[in-house]
């Protein structure tokens, strides 16, 4: 018999920071948050952390980024929603998402949309806390 109760796999792209502590920084935030391997990493301010719910998106998420690294990982506190399209525009969009969660709104895409974030097509979570589990790529 086939044991149904498996958690959801969640998938983190991070560049490597410190190979001898076995601790990664985010791809593309300027390395301001450290995932230690095998624990858990909280958002500040009430902002989030970016994973994909997919290792296909993942994949084509960091495809030719140098140094990036997708490890296997857990999340709590998971919203569904895309990141922005164009690097430029990260700025602005995590400017907008911590706004509304700041509010306990949920009208993400509507104010992502007013200020002309084009979201990207792959799906994504943006999760309240991660732990990096194993590497997978």
């Amino acid at each position: 018999m086939q044991n149904n109760s498996a958690k959801k796999k969640f998938y983190k792209v991070v560049k490597n920071h410190s190979p001898s502590q076995e601790v990664y920084k985010s791809a593309r935030c300027g390395g301001t948050v450290h995932y230690p391997l095998g624990k858990w990493t909280s958002t500040k301010n009430n902002t989030r952390l970016f994973v994909f719910d997919n290792l296909s998106s993942a994949k084509d998420f960091c495809i030719s980024k140098d140094g990036e690294m997708i490890f296997e990982c857990e999340i709590k506190g998971g919203i569904r929603l895309q990141g922005a399209m164009e690097t430029y525009q990260n700025v602005e969009f995590w400017q907008i998402v911590n706004k509304v969660l700041a509010k306990k709104k949920s009208n993400y895409r509507s104010a992502l949309k007013k200020a002309g974030i084009v979201l990207a097509d792959y799906p994504a979570i943006l999760a309240k806390s991660v732990k990096l589990i194993k590497r997978v790529d």
